[in-house]
């Protein structure tokens, strides 16, 4: 496993390396104001729902398979997995269709309070947000089905394919076409990571194109992923409601203040993605196995050195931030982003790092609780962690304005952390063994 993380970290540093580069020309390109408010709106929702989506692949293909594989022939398995790509793509076109259909409920939902600006942004990147939302949504599954075949590698450096062809339609029409440019990059990228993994999974033997299971059998293995994934799906919704709701609730703190908190939060994800959730299915795929047949020493082991790992660098990252926040954005941008904007945004990007520690280390227990099919308990957690984070918002709004937000999100991770340790106590059953 060592070695297979450690490829995979190196590759995810690059991807983000090159992430940081579509992210530096973004900024240059639009700053912090209204056209990047309606951009991180719309992103946002496409993340709720495939987000969703993304959170039951996550917690119930992995062990599924790893059940089935164990009593099924290879051949069999990879026809099986042909129907899984097929129901989920298929599931994807319809979430995008629904979106498009949806255009004018969402915008009076989510800038019903903001500027005509904001919506005028929001309208343009609209089209191109609800095809990140389906296109999204399989490419997730594709990783996670080379993640089962010890193949995640290949998904973590198609992120790099992405990022690049990003860069490179904003490089072409950024200045042409505004906003639009922002979105089409993003929609070009994914498609070229869903093509980079459809490729490395048909490589590995599951070819996509070929004979198909029985109904009955797609049935039962599809149906059991969506039980044990059902368990988790009000976990996904809280938690993936604290991407959507930070940005909606901005959208009334005047212009430039969604994008200044989602230039920050872009940083703070790309450290979280980085730290853990680049490799986090090959860990979730690891602890399923390790789960499977017994091992709670290697459980152990994994666990003690990510809460380590996760205090050093969560009080490290802070320091950083605090010192020299402002003069790494500043000097690292320009055009648009002026110094205004850099201190704007090193203030959300510093109440973000708070939270990393937490951060890295919750999502390490989430794996776990996964893997032994606690789903429940996730979603009891989330629901925690969201009412914590509104609690803040709406108690702290007046004192704290637009950092309320950043301030709230923190709390409600240290909070999810803390609550893993008392249900473990609660349940007796300790972080460590069954």
């Amino acid at each position: 496993m060592r070695a297979q993380v450690f490829s995979v970290t190196l590759i995810s540093a690059v991807a983000q390396a090159a992430g940081i580069a579509k992210f530096w020309l973004a900024a240059r390109l639009f700053g912090v104001g209204p056209e990047m408010d309606g951009y991180n709106l719309a992103v946002a929702i496409v993340t709720f729902l495939s987000g969703i989506v993304s959170g039951i692949v996550q917690t119930s293909l992995l062990p599924v398979r790893t059940h089935w594989s164990i009593k099924m022939s290879e051949e069999k398995m990879i026809s099986i997995e042909r129907a899984v790509l097929l129901a989920f793509a298929l599931l994807g076109g319809v979430i995008g269709a629904s979106l498009w259909l949806l255009q004018t409920v969402i915008e009076s939902w989510v800038i019903s309070e903001g500027s005509e600006k904001i919506l005028q942004s929001f309208r343009s990147v609209w089209p191109f947000a609800w095809v990140l939302a389906g296109m999204g949504i399989f490419c997730e599954v594709l990783s996670y089905l080379l993640a089962a075949r010890d193949r995640y590698v290949y998904a973590a450096a198609a992120q790099i394919a992405n990022a690049l062809t990003g860069i490179l339609v904003l490089l072409i029409w950024g200045e042409v076409k505004g906003i639009k440019a922002m979105a089409m990059s993003s929609v070009a990228g994914l498609g070229v990571q869903t093509a980079i993994c459809a490729l490395a999974l048909d490589k590995s033997g599951v070819l996509l194109i070929g004979k198909l299971p029985s109904l009955g059998e797609s049935f039962r293995f599809l149906r059991e992923v969506f039980q044990y994934g059902v368990a988790i799906l009000p976990a996904m919704f809280f938690s993936n409601l604290l991407l959507v709701l930070p940005p909606t609730f901005l959208a009334r703190q005047g212009e430039g203040a969604v994008a200044a908190f989602g230039y920050a939060q872009k940083l703070h994800l790309l450290a979280v993605h980085l730290l853990v959730m680049a490799y986090s299915p090959v860990i979730l795929a690891r602890l399923s196995n390790w789960e499977a047949r017994g091992r709670d020493r290697d459980i152990r082991s994994l666990l003690h050195k990510s809460l380590v790992w996760s205090i050093v660098i969560g009080a490290f990252a802070s320091l950083i931030v605090w010192f020299l926040g402002d003069d790494i954005l500043a000097s690292v941008f320009g055009g648009r982003f002026d110094e205004a904007a850099a201190m704007r945004v090193s203030r959300h990007w510093f109440l973000l790092t708070l939270g990393l520690a937490p951060a890295i280390f919750g999502n390490i227990l989430a794996k776990l609780w996964q893997a032994r099919k606690k789903a429940s308990e996730l979603s009891r957690l989330a629901g925690f962690g969201l009412v914590v984070f509104l609690s803040v918002c709406v108690m702290g709004e007046g004192a704290l304005g637009e950092w309320v937000v950043s301030v709230g999100l923190t709390l409600s991770s240290f909070t999810v952390v803390v609550g893993f340790g008392w249900l473990s106590r609660r349940r007796q059953m300790s972080w460590i063994r069954r």
